[in-house]
């Protein structure tokens, strides 16, 4: 945002705000439309020091009151809706645990904290590791064209949520991974089943958490080697296939075009 170090300072207390009543994505929108009016003041009067942060903080916090506890209750409503396909059959589980898991990693949510709200277990827990792994692999290869091993290693073992910009630009860029999570899903509450420990299924490819929250979930309910071969499988090498035909699909029909992908890094 090349925001000035006043306007940086004074965001703290926004985000802050934004938190306590709308969660990350009420500290997130607090925070940017502070700073964006902090910008337009700063540097126009003699008493910068002064204007600068007091008016960041005032619109940042007064968008937080007003935004977060519909946020609030937006994520609420998140939670119950997924708890609620957890009823579904097997199948359309997968699917929609799947999709909406990946789609809230990617956002500036908590999909961890949503998992550990509603305490997903058995198939459902498996359903969530495999589309918040598969967002994560599948940002990783899409943007390659745009950042190459750096954006590998960023949204991989990193995290996509760096993509939040770039989804704000141009939303289509969403659709593929949300499809490739939808997919992943379904083959991990029917062809290929996997559970994960609640605590760990919400953070993907991130640190590896979710992987070993596969292995540690599913050790001892059968062989070793077919755990490995599954996470490999349905976490990484999936995922990372059906993101680079999806890739070439959206590209070649516009939807997704050269540079849409692309981070600061």
């Amino acid at each position: 945002m090349k925001a000035p170090n006043l306007v940086i300072f004074a965001s703290t207390i926004t985000g802050w705000v934004g938190y306590q009543l709308g969660g990350p994505i009420g500290a997130y929108i607090a925070a940017v439309i502070g700073a964006e009016f902090g910008k337009l003041v700063s540097g126009e009067t003699s008493i910068d020091v002064v204007l600068t942060p007091l008016t960041t903080i005032a619109t940042g916090a007064t968008v937080g009151y007003f935004v977060g506890p519909p946020i609030d209750s937006a994520m609420q409503g998140i939670g119950a809706m997924i708890n609620e396909a957890t009823n579904l059959q097997p199948l359309l589980m997968g699917l929609v645990i799947g999709a909406a898991m990946g789609i809230l990693l990617v956002l500036p949510t908590s999909s961890t904290a949503i998992v550990v709200m509603i305490n997903l277990t058995g198939a459902a827990s498996g359903a969530t590791a495999a589309g918040c792994c598969a967002v994560c692999v599948a940002f990783g290869i899409m943007s390659f064209e745009e950042n190459g091993w750096k954006g590998i290693w960023a949204q991989i073992p990193g995290s996509p949520m760096i993509q939040v910009a770039n989804i704000m630009r141009n939303p289509k860029v969403l659709v593929p991974p949300t499809i490739i999570c939808a997919i992943c899903g379904a083959l991990a509450t029917t062809l290929i089943p996997i559970i994960c420990t609640p605590s760990a299924s919400g953070s993907g490819t991130s640190g590896l958490v979710t992987p070993i929250g596969v292995l540690t979930g599913m050790i001892g309910s059968e062989p070793l080697f077919f755990i490995i071969i599954k996470i490999i499988l349905l976490l990484f090498v999936i995922p990372g296939v059906l993101a680079y035909f999806f890739n070439k699909a959206f590209r070649n029909i516009g939807w997704i075009k050269s540079g849409d992908l692309k981070l600061a890094l």
